[in-house]
């Protein structure tokens, strides 16, 4: 997270760090740090996704365990003041793990709003949890399966609200589901698309990135409103900037209209003897990164395209 002057992250020399600090931005300096979790059982203690800043708190999620856990770990959710470091809250929750073992999250797990914490700590369960206390309000369970049972990589989105619906896509699972946000209802759930990153919604509607296609699905049915199969092998993550979908393939970069699936532009990528390894529109800007050894930048305004 980068606000202002500051850093807050994840800190440690272990492949599980153990601490979250705040840095200064500009000297590096650590101003206060905090255990990611706080038991003096713990035998074992890994992070659950990235930390969360809103309202001046930073939120955050961590699993440990026990000697002789026997399937079982504990999720504790964690708040603490963004200025100064100090514990407002931390909060256990026993969980029976339905793998033998459990592992860290890189990437996103929590969702902050509306006085709510929604966290999807791809254990086998979605909950929410009350940002005063982190007390739990419900808890949906889905079924966690091993990585080698998976029918494709997921790489998971935090809980996405769209209106009333929270809609989970956990990392430990090829599911994509819509649940009542207020009571944990299920209200769909579906694996047709084997869903692997939601990146956006836009009118009730969320954004989808598949194994091998694009599609929008309405948020409070699972449906499906179109679909459109990738052109080629993809060199990143698609991308929702306003009304449009932005796409890069080997050879080409790809603009979607967001509410109808419709290609509306194609450019090649310039010709080069260098490879292009990846792509991305910022700010009016396709920024191409190539393995060329000159220290020279390979960039292309959009203006070619419409306005973002």
């Amino acid at each position: 997270i980068v606000d202002g002057n500051k850093i807050y992250t994840r800190w440690g020399y272990r492949a599980d760090p153990l601490k979250l600090v705040a840095m200064n931005l500009g000297t590096r300096e650590i101003i206060w740090s905090q255990k990611l979790a706080d038991s003096p059982k713990a035998r074992r203690i890994i992070s659950l996704g990235n930390p969360v800043l809103s309202g001046g708190q930073i939120y955050f999620a961590s699993a440990w365990d026990e000697h002789h856990a026997r399937g079982r770990f504990h999720l504790q959710l964690s708040c603490v003041e963004a200025a100064t470091g100090k514990v407002n809250w931390r909060e256990d929750l026993s969980i029976t793990a339905s793998q033998n073992f459990f592992e860290g999250v890189f990437g996103e797990s929590l969702t902050v709003r509306d006085g709510s914490i929604y966290c999807s700590p791809s254990t086998g369960f979605i909950g929410r949890f009350d940002a005063r206390d982190g007390r739990m309000e419900w808890m949906y369970n889905y079924g966690s399966r091993s990585r080698n049972s998976l029918l494709a990589d997921t790489l998971g989105t935090a809980p996405h609200i769209v209106g009333d619906v929270v809609v989970g896509l956990p990392r430990d699972t090829n599911v994509m589901f819509g649940l009542n946000r207020n009571t944990g209802e299920k209200l769909w759930r579906s694996s047709l698309l084997l869903p692997k990153k939601i990146i956006g919604s836009l009118d009730g509607e969320l954004l989808v990135h598949g194994v091998f296609s694009l599609a929008a699905v309405d948020a409070k049915t699972g449906e499906t409103h179109w679909e459109i199969p990738f052109p080629d092998k993809i060199l990143a993550q698609p991308t929702l900037q306003g009304s449009s979908v932005y796409l890069s393939s080997d050879s080409n970069f790809y603009r979607y209209d967001a509410a109808t699936g419709i290609e509306l532009e194609t450019r090649p990528f310039p010709v080069t003897k260098n490879s292009i390894r990846n792509a991305s529109a910022i700010d009016n800007k396709l920024y191409l990164i190539t393995n060329q050894k000159k220290n020279a930048k390979s960039n292309s305004r959009l203006d070619q395209f419409n306005s973002l």
